[in-house]
């Protein structure tokens, strides 16, 4: 059995012009709501606590469930800067701060070494939907009532695929990996997640016998979301990062590292989408009870 416990920060900040009638059909039917800024920050926290248990021959059984705290800070201005505070209030967004169990999963991974110093894994398994959902925010928009557009889960049962290839030498080697998320159907709030598919790929050094490097190159391909049958969002990113991970003992290794986006795209809000990812930081830990590890 080992547990590893991984930690991750994101702050991003969203800025974008707030225009009649998106921001409020019914008040902008009524009243002159001049176009003005909508500045908001997001911090993002996630803890993801996981256990990976070995079944023998090769196969093992791993369980996540992850955790966030999401701080949103939201600041309105007219285009030339002044501070404004829009007539639609906290409608559309608001200072608040979000925290709970996002989607877990649970997955079966099979394992095998078919040459020397090379390590080939796959896995299968399906997300547990423990996050908190929300209401149609586009159909509540529509009707200028307050919604909520971060949610913490997905509702439904989503299947998970991995495949992971590992090259290990003395002193080089290589990481590869590819997972997709696939949601099937919409949830009780007619809500059906995006459809993901993430891969990485770089090499590995051993700076010195407790110290690993590995480099990647990472892109992820995520499908538009949907409410009610109609698409939103949807990305394209190209990334890449570094994570160095610290042997302490054979039961223990620590880990720290940062993914920063050298590309994104949006196919349905054109390349200068307001939302970019910024650099992500991670710090982490694995440990293997010694009973296990013969210590």
């Amino acid at each position: 059995m080992r547990v590893d416990l991984y930690g991750s920060f994101l702050g991003m900040r969203v800025d974008h012009i707030a225009s009649c009638p998106e921001v409020d059909p019914v008040l902008c039917a009524a009243q002159d709501i001049p176009d003005h800024w909508d500045h908001q920050s997001i911090d993002w926290f996630r803890t993801d606590p996981s256990a990976t248990i070995g079944l023998g021959k090769g196969w093992q059984i791993a369980l996540g469930l992850p955790v966030d705290l999401r701080v949103l800070r939201i600041d309105y201005t007219t285009l030339d800067g002044a501070p404004y505070q829009p007539p639609y209030g906290g409608n559309h967004h608001r200072d608040e701060t979000l925290f709970g169990f996002t989607d877990g999963r649970i997955s079966a991974w099979r394992y095998a070494s078919p040459a020397q110093g090379l390590v080939m894994g796959w896995g299968l398994g399906t997300t547990l939907p423990l996050g908190k959902t929300e209401d149609d925010p586009f159909s509540l928009a529509a009707q200028g009532l307050p919604h909520e557009h971060f949610q913490l889960g997905s509702g439904t049962f989503d299947p998970l695929l991995s495949g992971v290839l590992v090259l290990s030498g003395p002193r080089f080697g290589a990481w590869g990996s590819v997972d997709a998320r696939l949601p099937l159907y919409q949830n009780g709030r007619a809500y059906r997640g995006s459809r993901t598919v993430s891969a990485s790929l770089g090499p590995t050094m051993r700076v010195v016998q407790p110290l690993q490097l590995v480099a990647t190159v990472d892109i992820l391909l995520e499908s538009p979301e949907t409410w009610s049958g109609e698409p939103s969002g949807g990305r394209q990113t190209l990334t890449g990062s570094l994570l160095a991970l610290w042997t302490v003992s054979p039961a223990l290794v620590l880990q720290g590292g940062g993914r920063a986006t050298a590309w994104q795209h949006a196919p349905g809000g054109g390349d200068d989408e307001p939302l970019w990812q910024g650099l992500v930081l991670t710090a982490g830990v694995s440990w293997t009870p010694p009973v296990l590890t013969g210590g």
